[in-house]
């Protein structure tokens, strides 16, 4: 089901256009259809025609050039610092890789069908953001690895040593995207802290509520009694776009209580929102109230995440939903200048971020801790354009943004711009709140708390400190057959968001459930029943030690009688 989640902390905005529907379009025996009906039947490695040495990386981009642009000119450099620094870090690589040169096609990197056309059609780049051959989709991203659509740089990864240079609270993320044992993704930016809501600390004062603590009082109920408490006259207390809807059943472990393991069936999964229909109903009524009795959320069907942060800045609205990357913008960006200049403080005294509401038996959902951005590469490269490939990421992510960051530093005599700012915007390789390599920890200039203030700081990490929830893909082999899509969900959670009267939701639910179950019937699962049943039994037995543990009444009132009563006869 969809679950609609962002896994990745600069990539927001690319939610209107990467969908899951919109992925890889079907998979075939043997292949993966392409936009236009072509068939990737098999990548085929290219041969280099001269020597390892004499190299060209063809970076990607519709306008510009990502991951890693080519050498930025004079005349960029001089004005913008954070290109200063990438050029200082790229010159340097350079002259340990002679021979190596960097070039600009026009692909669009960011866009699934197109992304993978380009694998298809042998014009895609060198390098480029993995998760986008899944449209950020966990599961679907693993499917396109096995079905060859990314190199496998399993070998490369130890020769740069990833491994051994990792950040340590990036050890989650490193161990989920290995598929069978190989490579074909290595981290780029990391945030696990995963989604949470930014609120005004002003508006909370004036209503007087004190500073929210995250402890298991923070629930969608009391986001509720924040957002009624901070309305006032054209103010509301809260913007929600139409994927946040799903923040209130997620919070309860819908994406997890809904779908039953059923290896007996040709799709090995079963819809069930019978067995606590009670809570899905609870949440959806919950934010009909903030909508429509509350009056106290700004939306509507076509609202975006930038149109949502945008009334946050202009004090139309006292909270919204979104990754923290914001609690750290440069001092230099226009909408966080405009920001503090209304506000006659920093922008880090007048806000602060918390991330998304316990549920209300002490659920959480910690899967954020396994979400990373990765750069993928070529699956038709040849081996020395493999090997450049990954030796100039293993550079950016290590020296290459210490030089880097160095620079901007000496050049704006301000570490804001260091931590998570953005100079200009383009060349900043890495999320340095949260480095991908320990080495960057101590090399860095100052620290993110001189930069930003431990408040900040605190609130930045606080999801990084729930236990890692194993997310299911994990557990089970990739699906080489094309699934369900979420349409039927999306369209679910939209009639409920924006459809005022005539909503019955528990009847809602009850043809939901049918329909799904009707759709999964005309699926076939590649992963034969076997093993797919020793597989669930190895999830559902982990879920059970970690909420044992860690979620006790969670344990006890849902998840225990649920995983005895449903899961373990399904299974058996």
């Amino acid at each position: 089901m969809a679950e609609a989640t962002t896994t990745d902390s600069r990539r927001q905005a690319w939610r209107g256009t990467l969908t899951r529907r919109s992925a890889l379009r079907a998979f075939a025996a043997g292949g993966v259809w392409l936009a236009g009906g072509a068939v990737l039947s098999g990548c085929q490695r290219e041969t280099s025609g001269g020597s390892s040495s004499e190299v060209t990386l063809k970076i990607g981009g519709a306008t510009g050039a990502e991951p890693y642009p080519v050498m930025p000119s004079a005349a960029i450099q001089k004005k913008d610092a954070n290109a200063k620094g990438y050029a200082e870090a790229l010159t340097s690589w350079l002259d340990d890789n002679p021979g190596v040169k960097l070039t600009h096609i026009k692909a669009d990197v960011q866009n699934t069908d197109a992304l993978v056309a380009s694998i298809g059609g042998g014009t895609a780049p060198d390098l480029f953001i993995g998760n986008v051959l899944g449209s950020w989709g966990t599961g679907p991203i693993r499917d396109a690895f096995v079905q060859g659509l990314a190199a496998d740089v399993t070998d490369l990864a130890s020769k740069y040593g990833f491994a051994k240079k990792l950040n340590p609270v990036v050890k989650p993320a490193w161990d989920f995207w290995a598929v069978d044992g190989k490579r074909f993704g290595l981290p780029y930016e990391y945030s696990g802290a995963g989604q949470g809501l930014y609120y005004r600390r002003d508006f909370l004062e004036a209503a007087g509520i004190e500073d929210i603590p995250f402890d298991h009082t923070w629930t969608w109920s009391r986001v509720r009694e924040i957002a009624k408490a901070t309305t006032a006259g054209d103010r509301k207390g809260i913007a929600l776009v139409n994927w946040n809807f799903w923040a209130p059943l997620s919070a309860n472990g819908h994406g997890l209580l809904t779908q039953l393991p059923a290896p007996d069936q040709k799709w090995h999964w079963k819809a069930d929102y019978a067995t606590y229909r009670d809570t899905w109903v609870k949440a959806v009524e919950l934010f009909r109230g903030m909508l429509y009795t509350d009056q106290s959320v700004r939306t509507d069907i076509t609202f975006t995440d930038q149109q949502a942060s945008d009334a946050f800045g202009r004090a139309q609205v006292g909270m919204w939903m979104g990754n923290p990357a914001a609690l750290t913008h440069s001092p230099n960006d226009p909408s966080m200048s405009k920001f503090v200049s209304l506000n006659k403080k920093p922008y880090e005294e007048v806000v602060s971020w918390i991330p998304v509401p316990y549920g209300d038996q002490g659920y959480f959902d910690g899967t954020a801790r396994y979400s990373a951005a990765m750069i993928s590469f070529r699956p038709d490269a040849d081996d020395a354009v493999l090997d450049k490939a990954v030796s100039l990421h293993a550079y950016m992510m290590g020296p290459g943004l210490t030089t880097q960051m160095k620079v901007i530093n000496d050049q704006t005599k301000d570490l804001r711009n260091v931590y998570g700012g953005y100079v200009g915007g383009s060349m900043i390789p890495t999320n340095t709140m949260i480095p991908i390599f320990a080495e960057s920890l101590t090399d860095l200039p100052g620290s993110a708390e001189e930069a930003w203030g431990k408040s900040i700081v605190d609130a930045y990490s606080a999801g990084t400190k729930l236990a890692p929830t194993p997310p299911r893909e994990l557990f089970f082999p990739a699906e080489q057959n094309p699934g369900p899509s979420g349409t039927a969900s999306d369209d679910a959670i939209n009639r409920f968001a924006f459809e005022r009267s005539g909503v019955d939701v528990a009847a809602d639910f009850a043809k939901l459930e049918r329909t799904l179950n009707k759709t999964y019937g005309s699926f076939s699962s590649s992963i034969e029943a076997d093993t797919f049943s020793a597989a669930a039994k190895k999830y559902y037995g982990e879920l059970d030690k970690l909420f044992r543990e860690e979620a006790t009444e969670f344990h006890t009132e849902v998840y225990g009688p649920w995983y005895s009563d449903k899961v373990l006869p399904a299974l058996n």
